[in-house]
């Protein structure tokens, strides 16, 4: 179906940044990776854990002053919650 092409896509994409997390600059790409991450435990249906990766998206972003990515992490866990 397409919900499998559009899964594995966003999988891809999480193992992408998490390679440029370690190769490039962590503090840059760490939101990012969690955000990813917590997309990819929703679409799973853990929800305990993805409720923790949305928490810790929003917390590196802010803490790292990702004014659109701290947005974008609160909208989507606003979808979640």
């Amino acid at each position: 179906t397409n919900d499998k092409k559009w899964i594995a896509r966003g999988t891809e994409s999480k193992h992408s940044i998490e390679k440029l997390a370690v190769l490039a600059s962590r503090w840059n790409f760490q939101n990012k990776t969690f955000l990813l991450q917590a997309e990819e435990q929703f679409c799973a249906r853990n929800f305990d854990v993805a409720e923790k990766l949305y928490d810790d998206a929003i917390s590196s972003s802010k803490m790292h002053k990702f004014v659109n990515e701290e947005a974008l992490a609160n909208e989507l866990a606003g979808h979640f919650y």
